[in-house]
């Protein structure tokens, strides 16, 4: 419970904790299903796991196999997200050579896992450029931004990939939305998106906002085709897009600096040197003006985690540095001015969202997950 446990005075209460007993394998983040009644999450060698946050509730297990990704979001990236509706979650399976190899033996396939476990196989997406070779999922009802024909070097035998390309798809028909030949618009040899962050505008289309690398931003909207912004050059930059699409949320991952020891020389081990500096910015996409800032002095070596806004854009949850013996907090904050609101005693390693009506908020890691109410 220290480790939930609210800093300050502010409109969170605690409402929940609930920890799990789950394989000693790498997993992403637990995630919280949209009615707070079910968690999912997935690991490499498991599968897709849906646990009842009920005390009590059997765990079910879909053994699908993400295999290699060719699109992958900031921080610990989540391969499968909850619908809408909280009755099923949204990820994709790979035939790949096992148990050894892991080559890749054909495209990826979306598929709808249920709570009873049942896994449903979505159309596949058919494209002159190659197969689904990497997938982002945006929002929660089938929308991603997807890597065409881009992962031929992870196959056996291998394949060509002549054109490359990123495309905005649909994956409850198996329609492409729109196409970018990654060479031929953006003027990028293809490599690996290395951050993403996606919305859904008030007409439910997808947006993304992709990193590639310092002042290398790309926004994409359909209807427009992928176009360079500068937000600003940050090295590996964690972001996600405020609902208006126009601005973007950076975390800076600020961290002290200084010799990281193995356990066995920590007795002679210098200290951390504090860093002093930005925590967190608001800029605008196109013209990469500064709305606000966050400004802290990180004591400790510090992780980060991806941070989210709400749906109806006021708030945000971003890692800020701790005070004191606490290494790192998850703060909730406005998104109107940047003020901190109130934070979270949080480990590192975690995730964290909103509910759907924005009157609760969760923050988790690999074993637990806590649940508060938004006054």
């Amino acid at each position: 419970m220290q480790q939930w446990r609210t800093i300050g005075d502010g409109p969170l209460t605690l409402r929940a904790v609930r920890c799990f007993e789950l394989p000693n394998e790498w997993r992403s983040p637990l995630q919280l299903s949209p009615d707070g009644r079910s968690v999912t999450t997935f690991d490499t060698k498991n599968g897709l796991f849906i646990i009842p946050m009920a005390e009590g509730g059997k765990a079910v297990r879909a053994p699908l196999t993400l295999g290699v990704n060719t699109i992958r979001s900031g921080g610990d990236y989540w391969p499968a997200v909850w619908r809408s509706d909280s009755r099923a979650v949204w990820a994709a399976d790979q035939r790949i050579m096992a148990p050894r190899g892991g080559w890749a033996l054909g495209p990826k396939r979306p598929v709808v896992v249920s709570l009873g476990g049942r896994v449903q196989r979505m159309p596949a997406l058919l494209s002159p450029a190659g197969g689904l070779d990497g997938i982002y999922w945006i929002g929660n009802d089938g929308l991603a931004l997807a890597a065409l024909g881009a992962g031929g070097s992870y196959y056996k035998p291998e394949l060509p990939n002549p054109t490359p390309t990123l495309a905005l798809i649909d994956a409850r028909r198996g329609r492409i939305i729109q196409t970018a030949p990654m060479t031929a618009t953006m003027g990028l040899p293809f490599k690996l998106v290395s951050r993403v962050a996606g919305g859904v505008d008030g007409q439910r289309r997808p947006r993304v906002l992709m990193w590639f690398g310092p002042d290398r931003w790309y926004y994409w909207a359909p209807g427009i085709a992928p176009r360079h912004v500068l937000p600003g050059n940050k090295s590996q930059p964690f972001f996600a897009l405020a609902a208006d699409g126009a601005h973007v949320l950076i975390s800076t991952g600020l961290s002290a600096r200084g010799m990281i020891c193995e356990i066995w020389s920590r007795s002679t081990c210098p200290p951390p040197t504090p860093v002093t500096g930005v925590a967190a910015e608001l800029r605008d996409l196109q013209t990469g003006k500064l709305v606000w800032e966050i400004r802290a002095t990180a004591r400790y070596f510090s992780s980060i985690n991806q941070p989210v806004v709400s749906r109806d854009g006021r708030f945000a949850l971003i890692t800020l540095p701790g005070e004191g013996d606490v290494r790192e907090t998850t703060a909730l904050i406005s998104m109107a001015d940047g003020r901190i609101v109130q934070r979270v005693n949080q480990a590192s390693s975690g995730s964290a969202g909103f509910s759907m009506d924005g009157r609760s908020l969760w923050i988790a890691d690999r074993m637990s997950v806590a649940i508060y109410d938004l006054r």
